[in-house]
């Protein structure tokens, strides 16, 4: 729930543009790339990682309501989750600070 709320927080500084016009151009970058990339991860985590095409991975169809993404909860164990996750909440705590 936290890690969602501080999502929530970053997102509205970079959606709302008065918010984000208190933001250098560089520091909303990284904050985009750091959602981009926790978007992805969370869907590689709840896939089964088995590629549908060339370019893609079951997310739909046969995804995780119809198979368990055992695979792809196996790989999200094995990333550096917790790093990210503060990754996240100093970031969100750098926002703050930008929008004192």
């Amino acid at each position: 729930m936290q890690e969602t709320e501080a999502r929530i927080f970053i997102e509205d500084a970079l959606t709302d543009p008065q918010k984000l016009a208190r933001l250098d151009k560089a520091f909303a970058d990284e904050c985009q790339a750091i959602l981009d990339d926790r978007t992805r991860n969370v869907f590689r985590a709840i896939s089964t990682l088995k590629a549908k095409t060339k370019d893609s991975f079951c997310y739909n169809g046969d995804s995780w309501w119809n198979c368990p993404p055992v695979l792809g909860d196996f790989w999200f164990s094995s990333t550096p989750w917790q790093a990210d996750t503060i990754k996240l909440y100093e970031t969100a705590s750098k926002v703050a600070e930008k929008l004192r």
